[in-house]
């Protein structure tokens, strides 16, 4: 993070950090909303309703399996 101020080095720097760091979690959000809903996308758009439907449930699911195991373990380490 010692690069970062030679970056922004000027008066402005508060206003290109914020902006800046707003537009790549932008970019990430929707890299990831692309690799989560891609194919169910395709799947909707091909008329496979219920495929697309399914796999979006299965996506959530999965989600919520991995986050209830994340703070169960979580709890358990302390």
């Amino acid at each position: 993070m010692n690069n970062v101020e030679s970056i922004f080095n000027n008066g402005t720097s508060e206003f290109i950090a914020a902006i800046t760091m707003l537009l790549l979690f932008i970019i990430s959000a929707v890299i990831s909303a692309i690799l989560v809903l891609g194919r169910a996308s395709v799947l909707f758009w091909e008329m496979a309703y219920s495929e697309a439907f399914i796999l979006v449930a299965w996506t959530i699911g999965w989600g919520i399996f991995y986050l209830i195991l994340f703070l169960g373990l979580l709890y358990i380490s302390q």
